[in-house]
């Protein structure tokens, strides 16, 4: 399973960046980033990317360039798939240390809704079969440790089709503000994104928040293309902090006052 925590988009954490991937000159791009300290005996920086899994399960070696400026344009990425891109400082004849990070490239059905276009998609040139194949029966658990909340999310797929192999599942999750509930504002909304294995169809993400709501979307990703998704709102229960519950174990005061009116 790929850590949660995977992002799509523009990963800030880190001495390395990632834009979010874009489709141009018919094919799928991404802009690395990373800080100029301006040392003069840094002239050139060798960069190195590859797919580390893609849910389609096509593999492709390892891509190298390089390049004086502090960002790079990495072409031809693979669509669904977890990229590893590393950067070689070279300085004066010897490598500094060097920097790496991951991303998550989208699907091309993803792609194309954005673009509004034709993106001819991989396994495209035979007629389309469409994918029945969708999460059904969404369900969410909730455990609580320490007040911590941890939120275990459940599915099965139904009207699957022998001839189009499941190959994973694309799964995003989002918490939802009370401002982004209001506005509909997407930049309101933080959302994580990545790809299961296919005999994954559950889903654990920790450290959530207390009473707050959650959007969950999960689309089957097959051999003949990508299912319709399955959207879901859930709320994480309240947690009360942890002091509050300790009177309730002592009983040395039969008329002690209930906790919550403490409040």
């Amino acid at each position: 399973m790929m850590p949660v925590g995977s992002t799509l988009g523009k990963r800030l954490a880190g001495p390395l960046e990632v834009g979010t991937p874009f489709y141009q000159d018919d094919q799928l791009q991404v802009r690395v980033y990373w800080k100029d300290r301006g040392d003069p005996l840094v002239s050139r920086y060798h960069v190195q990317w590859m797919p580390e899994y893609c849910s389609h399960n096509e593999t492709r070696g390892a891509e190298k360039s390089v390049t004086q400026e502090n960002y790079i344009n990495l072409p031809g990425l693979l669509f669904s798939c977890k990229y590893k891109v590393t950067v070689h400082m070279l300085k004066s004849k010897r490598r500094a240390k060097d920097e790496s990070t991951t991303f998550l490239t989208p699907s091309c059905s993803t792609i194309r809704n954005k673009n509004h276009k034709h993106i001819p998609c991989p396994g495209e040139g035979a007629p389309v079969l469409k994918v029945l194949a969708k999460p059904e029966n969404l369900t969410a658990s909730f455990s609580i440790h320490e007040g911590n909340i941890t939120g275990n999310f459940l599915w099965r797929v139904s009207r699957f089709l022998a001839h189009q192999r499941i190959t994973g599942f694309q799964v995003t999750w989002a918490e939802v503000t009370t401002e982004s509930r209001q506005n509909s504002l997407p930049n309101s909304i933080i959302s994580q994104s990545q790809i299961l294995p296919p005999d994954h169809n559950l889903l654990v993400v920790s450290n959530l928040r207390s009473a707050t709501y959650y959007r969950l979307e999960v689309q089957v990703i097959t051999s003949g293309g990508e299912g319709p998704a399955t959207v879901k709102t859930f709320q994480t229960p309240s947690v009360l902090p942890v002091l509050q519950h300790r009177p309730r174990l002592r009983q040395h005061h039969p008329h002690q006052k209930p906790s919550a009116e403490r409040h």
